[in-house]
């Protein structure tokens, strides 16, 4: 079973209808995109944990 909480409490991850956004330890986004049946769809961006886009 995958983990859905980091031990602070802050979720790892959240599925918004279609749209999939994983989070860092302390809440900024790590990476977001299209998730249809479990599966990264079309274009996804990944952060730093600075919040620098990193790539897309």
């Amino acid at each position: 079973m995958k983990k859905k909480e980091y031990a602070n409490g802050q979720k790892i991850y959240e599925q918004k209808r279609d749209i999939l956004t994983y989070f860092f330890r302390e809440g900024k986004t790590k990476a977001q995109g299209l998730s249809i049946n479990k599966e990264m769809e079309g274009e996804w961006k990944f952060y730093r944990e600075s919040g620098q886009l990193w790539q897309v």
